[in-house]
């Protein structure tokens, strides 16, 4: 009963001061809506793995001569051909296209991937189908297209019968395959895709043919262990095949070497600065918060010396030292209660927008490596 009467006292004392309470809560709410927004961030895209099936088996290839992670078709053909720890191993280029939806045509992110991309993510479809090797064993094995659940809902209506429709990617016919599940969004956190397409396609589709090029970088390298195989034994076997390839093709391949990189960052070209630059993020949202608590005691240091009189009064009367301590303290809660709801919801409001924004990241890149050469 002590404590209901304390908080109904706490909530007049607060309405008989609004600017006080507004202060203290604006202060307070900013405070822990910034951290809640750079632990957002962050979980999504540091500590949150790959939405795939036993996410710690996949893995990226990299470069040991260089932080970006970007192989030769052929190159990437010859690890999935001669390898005995993987499972899968798949290769994926990623650019614009427009893509034709119900007689409009919207600029879309691609996954062209190899046959055995899908087999590396180990998802199942939400419709139809998935991409499988007998689409890309050579150009024009097929017109099969995959959409993502986001473009099938946003571009396609969410139509339950798009399984065998017709579209258009840069004016190209394509057959509506299959629909990945809610939830998957590739296999690069900084560029989620809205179709994929066969590799083998990209002469016709995108005008230039460097499928059996060596010295075109063109694609990533994502791989999946078989089970029981160790960090060690990968790396080891990818040494001997780096070997054997820059033997077989000495005036290509003279400084090939693979090593064995976290995916989702395009390996250690965006995961280090990124991991440095949202540390120091975190650090900052946290003297941030801890600026925000010293104004808010400062404030409530303020309004308990206004209150002295009031409070000297209540002890001659009979109060005890310890229940005005407690209403000091309710009230305090208060504050911090609607501060923490009022910072739910811009935190909540920011990272929506974040989730739905396209970097300008990706339009600077605008994936142009997908078609440079060593």
């Amino acid at each position: 009963m002590n404590i209901l009467q304390d908080l109904r006292f706490a909530l007049r004392q607060l309405r008989r001061s609004p600017g006080f309470a507004f202060t203290a809560i604006v202060i307070l709410s900013l405070g822990i809506a910034v951290n809640v927004i750079v632990f957002g961030v962050l979980r999504g895209l540091i500590l949150r793995p790959l939405n795939v099936p036993h996410p710690k088996q996949v893995m990226q290839l990299g470069r040991t001569n260089q932080a970006y992670p970007i192989f030769s078709y052929p190159e990437v053909r010859d690890v999935q051909n001669n390898n005995t720890v993987f499972s899968a191993v798949g290769a994926v280029c990623i650019y614009n296209v427009g893509l034709e939806a119900q007689g409009v045509s919207h600029p879309v992110w691609v996954y062209e991937v190899s046959g055995q991309y899908f087999g590396v993510t180990g998802i199942k479809p939400y419709l139809g189908r998935l991409l499988q090797r007998d689409d890309d064993v050579h150009p024009g094995a097929s017109d099969a297209v995959v959409l993502s659940w986001s473009a099938w809902k946003n571009y396609f209506g969410a139509d339950p019968s798009i399984v065998g429709k017709k579209t258009r990617i840069n004016k190209h016919p394509y057959t509506v395959v299959g629909v990945t599940p809610e939830g998957f969004y590739g296999t690069e956190k900084f560029f989620q895709p809205d179709v994929f397409v066969p590799m083998a396609n990209e002469a016709s589709l995108n005008g230039s043919d460097w499928l059996e090029d060596r010295r075109a970088s063109t694609a990533y390298a994502i791989v999946r262990f078989k089970d029981g195989v160790s960090l060690p034994q990968v790396q080891a076997e990818l040494n001997t095949l780096a070997a054997r390839i820059k033997q077989e093709h000495p005036s290509e391949e003279d400084a090939l070497g693979f090593k064995l990189v976290r995916p989702g960052f395009a390996g250690e070209f965006l995961g280090g600065p990124l991991n440095g630059f949202l540390t120091g993020v975190m650090v900052l949202a946290g003297i941030v918060l801890l600026a925000a608590c010293a104004n808010l005691g400062s404030l409530f240091a303020l309004r308990t010396m206004d209150r002295t009189r009031e409070i000297a009064i209540r002890v001659a009367i009979g109060s005890n030292r310890w229940r005005i301590f407690r209403q000091v303290l309710i009230e305090a809660l208060l504050v911090a209660i609607f501060a923490g709801a009022v910072a739910c919801v811009l935190a909540w409001l920011a990272l929506t927008g974040l989730a739905n924004w396209r970097p300008l990241l990706l339009s600077l890149l605008n994936f142009s490596s997908c078609r440079r050469r060593r």
